[in-house]
């Protein structure tokens, strides 16, 4: 009697435990769709409590630091949360340092983190975004968001100023090939695949423009601006696809 007390009470314990994580999970989505992107971030860490081992959570935590040192003004602030934002993919490396997530998340934090290192790092943290992101994309071919950060990458590095890259090339060696035209092809890769990925449809519509073809970037951006608004990274997003539609006039 009392071994058969003991299971159920193991049980209730652990239905318990699931329902609060559930619970949590529906929470942190909630404050997120409502744009408190600080109080979603500590309910996802209260889940992790509960699950230390939990990938994609850890992996949203990253992301979250990461989109509101994208909200706040002050350039030290905007550094103390991309350094939390490190930590986490530090601790997602941990967790499994071969899941494709993780290069992820950490080409994610090293292109915005580079603003503030020095020229020689900063050579080096351009080729490692591309490094990891390939790195992702070879454990998981179908990464999207991996994929529009190799996009990016593409995209800004064939942009860069002569000067820029001689510097690159005297401090680091020079970085790998990168092309405009590749951009492009890998944004329409994604957008295929996910036509309401707003960071990628702003990104395309960005590289259109710079190549030339404004009627291709205006439609775009239309349409970008009739998808729906879900987190406030998506607020951002969608201001500055406003801001680039208006540079057309």
């Amino acid at each position: 009697m009392k071994c058969l007390l003991m299971v159920v009470l193991v049980m209730f314990n652990w239905f318990s435990l699931m329902g609060q994580s559930s619970d949590l999970l529906d929470e942190a989505k909630s404050l997120e769709r409502q744009y408190k992107t600080l109080q979603a971030i500590a309910v996802y860490q209260q889940y992790r409590q509960l699950h230390p081992s939990e990938m994609q959570c850890t992996i949203r935590i990253a992301e979250l630091y990461v989109m509101y040192s994208d909200e706040v003004q002050a350039t030290s602030e905007k550094k103390i949360w991309l350094d939390s934002a490190a930590h986490a993919v530090q601790y997602a490396f941990q967790l499994d340092s071969l899941h494709a997530d993780c290069f992820y998340a950490k080409a994610l934090v090293t292109g915005k983190l580079i603003d503030y290192v020095s020229l020689k790092e900063k050579a080096a943290s351009t080729k490692s975004i591309k490094d990891d992101a390939d790195k992702a994309l070879l454990i998981d071919p179908q990464h999207l968001k991996a994929a529009h950060l190799l996009g990016r990458w593409n995209m800004e590095v064939s942009s860069l100023n002569p000067a820029a890259k001689t510097a690159m090339k005297l401090v680091f060696g020079g970085l790998p090939p990168a092309s405009m035209d590749v951009a492009i092809e890998i944004f329409q890769r994604v957008r295929k695949r996910s036509p309401s990925f707003l960071a990628n449809n702003l990104d395309l519509a960005l590289a259109l423009k710079k190549t030339g073809k404004p009627r291709e970037a205006i439609e775009l951006l239309e349409y970008q601006l009739k998808l729906p608004t879900k987190t406030a990274e998506d607020v951002l997003i969608k201001k500055q696809s406003k801001a680039l539609l208006e540079s057309f006039q």
